[in-house]
């Protein structure tokens, strides 16, 4: 894939001018910071990535480090300077450390330096992915972190579908509006050809009133044609609109089978070697179950085994967490807001059940209750891989 250098700066910076000393590849933390490597490395490491990914690696010469992020699959190299340990794309540099830079990117897009780089730096090339897939813990901060970006990417394209059938159903109604405006506007043309006809019949008595009568249809004609032209150039800027939200669907839906395909692959990786079995629901979502048969399913098992059930009081559904901790089965009630899923007022923000289990198989649960100081560990039914997951859909595609 070829690559385009953009060079935010014409400052010419000579080799005096070094990269701040403090900066110790050997000490180095930052997972996406490569040190030296060559070009070919780059274009191999970022290789059928999804827009967004990037790494940083030395420059070629002192005195700048060498961004390389992906967008619309094509490697986009950037400069970031670094003089009397300030860092930037260009002056005046605003950054105190490579860090910060990195940060701020990756919630704002690069074009504030850039029109033509419309892109945050979303998805960091880890140095430790060179050899390996890293520890466990590592493997499941990367899984969680991939679906994290894949929801945020799916969340997009739901918005754009959503925009692109507010767009369509706007250019529908304009159709309408133009094929009806054109349909009158026939119709006045017609009266005021018939008018004319019979503009020599008219007696003199009547010609005043007659002549008020046409000079009535032919305003009325050129506000029905000044209404036409109005219509067609908003039929213009819709149908503009239209391409350019399809634009950025084309654009996200391979991104989104990237992430998708990532994510199925690690998942069968991890739940092979058991090191996150509640990535599959069926394990710890029992459905409908009451309290007593919660009590019967946990109270001989090993602390921190858990399950998430679903009860029916009243007509009104609501979820509950049942977990086993030393010598007694707690439950605990899921609260469903329109932030999210939680189990205290003012943290409902989990997406889905999937996200609250994954938090707290983290978290112990004594953030929000002293007394509970398990973590949701084991999922309270078994995870047969043969029968795991031939296929899984890749939303919205």
């Amino acid at each position: 894939m070829a690559q385009r250098y953009v060079d935010f700066t014409q400052l010419n910076l000579g080799r005096d001018q070094s990269i701040d000393d403090n900066f110790d590849e050997e000490t180095n933390t930052r997972g996406w910071y490569w040190g030296n490597m060559t070009k070919e490395e780059v274009k191999e490491q970022l290789r059928d990535q999804p827009d967004g990914s990037f790494l940083v690696r030395d420059g070629s010469e002192p005195g700048y480090f060498t961004l390389t992020v992906r967008r619309r699959g094509v490697n986009k190299l950037v400069k970031i300077y670094c003089r009397n340990a300030m860092y930037g794309f260009s002056e005046p540099f605003q950054f105190s450390s490579l860090d910060e830079l990195i940060c701020y990117f990756r919630t704002h897009s690069l074009s504030t330096h850039n029109p033509s780089l419309d892109i945050k730096l979303l998805f960091p090339i880890e140095k430790a992915t060179r050899d390996s897939f890293g520890d466990e813990a590592k493997k499941k901060r990367d899984y969680r972190d991939l679906i994290e970006c894949l929801r945020i990417e799916e969340t997009k394209l739901e918005i754009l579908y959503e925009e692109q059938a507010e767009v369509q159903t706007e250019l529908q109604k304009k159709e309408r509006l133009a094929e009806s405006l054109q349909e009158t506007e026939s119709i006045y043309k017609q009266q005021v050809d018939l008018h004319r006809q019979f503009h020599g019949e008219v007696s003199p008595v009547h010609i005043q009133s007659v002549r008020d009568n046409f000079n009535s249809l032919l305003d009325r004609l050129q506000e029905i044609s000044d209404m036409k032209e109005m219509v067609a150039h908003d039929i213009g800027n819709i149908t503009r609109s239209n391409r350019n939200v399809m634009g950025k669907i084309a654009e996200l839906k391979p991104v989104i089978r990237k992430l998708a395909r990532s994510k199925m692959k690690k998942k069968r990786w991890l739940v092979d070697m058991q090191l996150l079995p509640h990535i599959v629901e069926d394990t710890w979502n029992i459905g409908v179950c009451d309290r007593s048969e919660a009590i019967a399913k946990l109270c001989d098992r090993e602390a921190g085994t858990f399950l998430v059930r679903k009860s029916l009081r009243n007509g009104v559904e609501s979820y509950a967490l049942s977990l086993a901790t030393e010598g007694n089965v707690v439950h605990i009630k899921i609260l469903e807001k329109e932030t999210g899923y939680g189990i205290a007022e003012g943290h409902c923000d989990h997406p889905t059940l999937m996200d609250l289990v994954l938090q707290y198989e983290a978290t112990p649960m004594s953030e929000h209750n002293a007394a509970i100081k398990e973590t949701l560990q084991y999922p309270v039914r078994k995870c047969d891989i043969d029968d795991f997951y031939e296929d899984e859909p890749i939303y919205g595609l």
